[in-house]
């Protein structure tokens, strides 16, 4: 898979993630504590966009790990981590996401989800893929 298209399909499942991690987080304020705040102001879509794409960046780097031993496919996914929470924490100071430690928290949290469900998402993508081309090289060989 190019470069490219690993970029967009990140991206894509990130904003996703980040879209329902929204909704998970103002229905919880809503029930538990009757606020609501699903009034945004008109630029926090488009940070959505930006941090998305910039989380879905690392991600073309990381995934080319067949040659390397487990310490450092370890190493790698740790720093891929680190990266990401910079990201995330970065772009929530500059674009208001919170304003304060709890909400610093739930943010994190938040980006904890995200980043196992990305994890998974993407690893059922590559499964079924593999079993795609698995089963084409079968008809192939059958044919033959």
């Amino acid at each position: 898979m190019s470069k490219a298209r690993i970029i967009v399909k990140d991206m894509m499942i990130i904003m996703a993630a980040m879209i329902v991690g929204l909704g998970i987080q103002e229905t919880l304020l809503h029930f538990f504590k009757g606020i609501r705040m699903i009034e945004m102001p008109w630029y926090i879509p488009l940070t959505i966009v930006f941090a998305a794409f910039l989380c879905a960046l690392p991600s073309a780097f990381i995934n080319d790990m067949d040659h390397l031993t487990k310490e450092q496919i370890n190493v790698r996914i740790y720093l891929h981590f680190i990266c990401l929470k910079l990201v995330v924490t970065i772009c929530g100071y500059v674009f208001g996401w919170y304003s304060t430690g709890l909400e610093y928290a739930a943010i994190l949290i938040v980006f904890l989800i995200i980043y196992v469900s990305v994890w998974l998402i993407s690893w059922w993508f590559g499964k079924r893929d593999a079993e795609s081309i698995n089963r084409a090289l079968k008809g192939i060989q059958d044919k033959e």
